[in-house]
């Protein structure tokens, strides 16, 4: 069976492997977007498998608001 995932989307790289080892603790994989744009690209590639995500909602360009609401749009759950 493939291992569920979590979307971690946050500008800050620190942030983001400091997330991902946490969730890995866990048993989950993780997938880093580091913006909002990328963030829909690899939910829409990798949507069987994503069970989460999270996102910061203070980002350059596209807010963590507006990318959940995408994220939303793409799976209401």
């Amino acid at each position: 069976t493939q291992r569920k995932a979590i979307l971690i989307v946050d500008d800050d790289a620190q942030m983001r492997r400091a997330i991902k080892r946490m969730v890995g603790t866990f048993g989950y994989d993780a997938i880093e977007a580091e913006d909002g744009n990328e963030a829909i690209k690899l939910f829409g590639e990798n949507a069987d498998v994503i069970v989460a995500a999270t996102v910061d909602l203070l980002m350059p360009h596209t807010s963590g608001r507006e990318v959940l609401a995408m994220l939303r749009d793409f799976s209401p759950t």
